[in-house]
């Protein structure tokens, strides 16, 4: 199975377009995406207690007419102390300010520590679109604008550009994976936050930036192990916008304040004790519908393990669930055709800050009524919340599939009673006598051995030692949750193209390959064979004309996983644009992607087939949802939802003529390899 080590190169272009935002550098770190997936029946959290310290740096930039950075620094450090974090505030601040401050606590940071980085002033970005032969790149490059940024000169630069960042944060997450950054900033294109005011800038901004970034690589400042293949995969990142998008400041009352960080303060509100035991997930939850009101044009987004408790490496383990939402007098589910979502499921209706199914707070229920590629349409089974309470944000539980569920067979001996009972509550799996099967669990030689069947093969993928005649109440589980994970890959392996008018996968070319001493080597054919620990990359080019959006999944073993986590919605690709899996774009190297042995997968099975499924969209759409967990591996983990863009339920919109709805669209191309076990 792939391994990500370090992260693609972005294709970028080059105007010297100064963009407002912090997506802040979703490029810039955008975070390695891990999470938890529960079988249907299981709701728990790993647990990991804090012991050490808590520490808050909070850097405010008000370069230009931005006039809320004092504010928002002032009331982050009342928030973030009221959860117990000692804060130390830089505002206003200058480059040196904020690189030596952040060196500073790296140094005193232990494994039990937590820290929190947050910034709230400018960032910029700029592209290049072939203006410039004197680069050779088009990269897109992003960074923070200090407050001694108009102070550079031709010989020092006062910007902190991605990949310093990226840096800092990887000296900081060396020393504890308790890290969490708010980038509440915007593209430099943009005067900051405040509407309508528009600040140019050099047009030679573009190699300005590349020239410094290439003095730091000369000084052998960074390689190949600072950075990661799609970034930082241990800090949780909270981005104002996508990487294209727009950050804004605006009057609350009287008083200007970035409206991400009005938002944020207000989900950390609650009382601290109810804030841990709410998912960063939910949170975001809390921040859009809040911007739904203050901002509805700034999208912000969320990278990391979005699972994680705030301030902690404790995850939440929710079931399948999606946001519901009203639309012109139509209920909507956040999930349609692309998620598995099938016309006949049944949600309990549940208030958004939930994490695990009460009874006791059931709003009702509603049954999908027309399936759509990435939302659908819901009606009522009896009682209704009033539309106040669903204005204020509420949550699908999926209670029943309609879609068949995978058969698996148990070819056991032994009763195995809870096994028995835990299966028969599972909304994705069923056990039959005979026949075919997605699985089997069969007892032999002391053992219970769960056992994979693919066309042509049998894989077995976990063992677990049978003691009087039972085994272990966590090997049960295991069992259940990876039986489970085998039916929720099996759906992706499955997974159609939305019908539509054209294939809108048909203009992506994918080549898969292997990188030796960054020198690439195609493969092609019926039968392809990587061993296991040579490197791989994956190049997907978009030859039409339409923009789209890419996501790549790599399915192995029963487990499916997001492997272009650096774009948790999608990879933007323009007309001819290039991604590039295993490229590492600050150096511009192909190092690959290490391929590892699924751990779980006893040796002596020499191979196992895996699969790279390329999902292309013509929308942004967080699929992370598609994700597995791999129970008792340390490899991935998996997410069973995300709430889906609201954009697509305000563009299908039924008050818009037939012929000028927008249509969200999906396409599908997968290729398979065999992944060849090294033996001792």
């Amino acid at each position: 199975m792939l391994w990500v080590l370090l992260r693609p190169l972005q294709n970028i272009t080059l105007t010297t377009t100064l963009t407002c935002v912090a997506a802040a550098l979703p490029i810039l770190l955008t975070i390695f995406l891990l999470n938890l997936a529960l079988p249907s029946f299981i709701n728990m959290a790993e647990s990991t207690r804090q012991k050490g310290r808590k520490y808050a740096l909070l850097f405010g930039c008000p370069l230009g007419l931005l006039n809320g950075v004092q504010t928002d620094i002032n009331h982050m450090k009342a928030a973030l102390e009221a959860h117990g974090f000692e804060t130390t505030s830089v505002c206003p601040a200058k480059k040196d300010d904020i690189m030596d401050t952040w060196h500073r606590y790296i140094k005193i940071l232990t494994a039990d520590d937590a820290i929190v980085i947050y910034y709230s002033g400018h960032g910029g970005m700029v592209e290049n679109m072939g203006e410039s032969d004197a680069v050779p790149t088009s990269r897109r490059l992003q960074y923070l604008m200090p407050m001694d940024f108009d102070s550079t000169t031709e010989t020092e630069w006062k910007g902190i550009s991605d990949i310093e960042l990226s840096a800092m944060l990887r000296e900081t997450t060396d020393k504890t994976k308790n890290t969490t950054m708010v980038l509440d900033c915007c593209h430099a294109a943009r005067m900051a936050r405040l509407p309508g005011v528009v600040k140019t800038r050099n047009p030679n901004e573009y190699s300005t930036v590349y020239e410094h970034i290439q003095q730091m690589l000369a000084q052998g400042r960074f390689d190949g192990q600072t950075f990661h293949h799609e970034r930082n995969p241990d800090a949780v990142v909270l981005a104002a916008s996508a990487t294209t998008d727009i950050a804004w400041e605006q009057l609350f009352g009287l008083v200007s304040r970035s409206v991400l960080t009005e938002a944020l303060e207000a989900a950390l509100r609650y009382e601290p004790e109810a804030v841990a035991q709410t998912s960063w997930r939910t949170i975001m939850l809390r921040i859009r519908d809040r911007l739904k009101v203050t901002c509805p044009h700034q999208y912000p987004l969320l990278e990391g393990n979005d699972l994680r408790l705030p301030f902690s490496l404790d995850t939440a383990n929710p079931l399948t669930t999606f946001p519901i939402s009203l639309d012109n007098g139509d209920l909507r589910l956040g999930g349609g055709q692309i998620h598995g979502v099938a016309q006949g499921d049944r949600y309990i209706l549940q208030p958004s800050d939930t994490e695990i199914l009460n009874l006791e707070s059931n709003m009702g229920e509603v049954v999908v009524t027309t399936l759509g590629p990435t939302m659908s349409r819901v009606s009522f089974e009896g009682d209704r919340p009033s539309h106040q309470q669903i204005g204020s944000g509420v949550k699908a539980f999926l209670k029943q599939k309609k879609l068949a569920q995978l058969p698996i067979i148990l070819d056991i001996q032994s009763p195995f009673p809870t096994l028995r009972s835990f299966i028969s509550k599972s909304n994705f799996i069923n056990i039959v006598e005979g026949g075919e099967a997605l699985a089997a669990v069969r007892e032999k030689q002391g053992q219970l051995e769960l056992v994979l069947r693919e066309p042509g093969r049998e894989t077995v993928l976990r063992r677990w030692t049978i003691r009087e005649s039972n085994i272990d109440a966590n090997d049960e589980t295991e069992c259940v949750t990876k039986l489970e994970d085998v039916a929720r890959s099996r759906h992706l392996l499955a997974l159609k193209p939305w019908d539509g008018p054209e294939d809108i996968s048909k203009p992506i070319q994918v080549t898969l390959g292997t990188v030796r001493n960054g020198k690439r080597e195609d493969l092609s054919g019926e039968t392809i064979t990587i061993k296991e620990n040579e490197s791989i990359y994956i190049r997907v080019k978009n030859t039409g004309q339409s923009l789209v959006y890419v996501s790549l999944f790599d399915v192995c073993a029963g487990s499916a996983r997001l492997i272009s986590t650096s774009t948790p919605d999608g990879r933007e690709l323009g007309a001819g644009g290039i991604y590039t899996y295993g490229e590492l774009d600050y150096l511009g190297e192909l190092a690959g992607s290490a391929t590892q042995w699924p751990k779980c997968v006893p040796r002596q099975e020499c191979s196992v087939l895996e699969t790279i499924v390329l999902v292309v969209t013509n929308d942004r759409i967080d699929l992370r949802n598609l994700e597995t967990t791999t129970s008792g591996t340390s490899r991935m983990h998996g997410l069973v939802f995300n709430e889906l863009i609201e954009l697509f339920s305000t563009r299908n919109a039924r008050d818009l003529p037939k012929e000028a709805r927008y249509v969200t669209q999906f396409g599908v191309k997968r290729f398979a390899f065999d992944l060849i076990a090294k033996q001792a």
